[in-house]
């Protein structure tokens, strides 16, 4: 009776350990690692992990997660990530996760500190040449107002997209490697949450890229990894 209570609890002991790790490296959006992270996982009870380092590791049964990391900088959210997985099987997978930058607090401490530096010009403005500089100053920065920081948010609104566009690809690569190297088109789709024309998309570029193979099966494809 005694082994058998004993083999019964080493039992229970390997089933509560059973299940898939997560594991990776957390980076800024100049894929440089980053430290003081918090992450959060939608996980029944909700769990709550601090990365002092850039390297997390999670253990998770089957199931679909929302996984949110956040960065923050001197008391002030700086960057943010919101990242879907789905865990078919049990197994040791690696999800490297890259947060993006708040635009709203960039340009509010970058108008904050613009009003701050003519405020200081200005505070002797009985010298003629500190008026003049002021004047120069609100005619380049009117100019830069209507023309340069329309183009410079463009051209950093395109880069956070081809950013976001190549963590789309990692992730339909990681999903695909979940999922023993072999999925249907259509379970990308449904358990990715993406269009068929933004699926089609990535797709290519991955096989472009010499990365997965696409194999016809009746209406549909199955992606294999290559």
């Amino acid at each position: 009776m005694k082994y058998f209570i004993l083999f019964v609890v080493l039992l229970l002991a390997v089933q509560i350990t059973y299940g898939a790790e997560i594991q990776g490296k957390i980076y800024d959006i100049e894929l440089k690692e980053i430290q003081d992270i918090i992450i959060i996982i939608d996980s029944e009870p909700e769990q709550t992990i601090v990365v002092k380092n850039s390297s997390y590791k999670l253990v998770l049964n089957k199931g679909n997660y929302k996984i949110k990391a956040y960065h923050y900088e001197n008391g002030i959210l700086d960057s943010s990530i919101e990242q879907l997985i789905n865990i078919n099987n049990d197994g040791n997978y690696t999800l490297d996760l890259i947060l993006f930058p708040s635009l709203d607090d960039e340009d509010k401490l970058f108008d904050e500190s613009d009003i701050t530096y003519q405020e200081d010009l200005s505070l002797d403005n009985k010298i003629p040449i500190i008026l003049i500089l002021i004047t120069i100053f609100t005619i380049g920065f009117i100019f830069y107002w209507k023309f340069g920081k329309k183009n410079s948010k463009k051209d950093l609104e395109l880069e956070l997209q081809n950013k976001f566009e190549d963590t789309q690809l990692i992730n339909v690569l990681n999903y695909i490697k979940q999922n023993n190297d072999r999925v249907n088109q259509k379970e990308i789709r449904k358990d990715l949450k993406f269009s068929e024309a933004k699926l089609s998309l990535i797709l290519s570029q991955l096989e472009s890229e010499g990365k997965i193979r696409k194999i016809k099966r009746g209406r549909g494809n199955i992606i294999i990894i290559k």
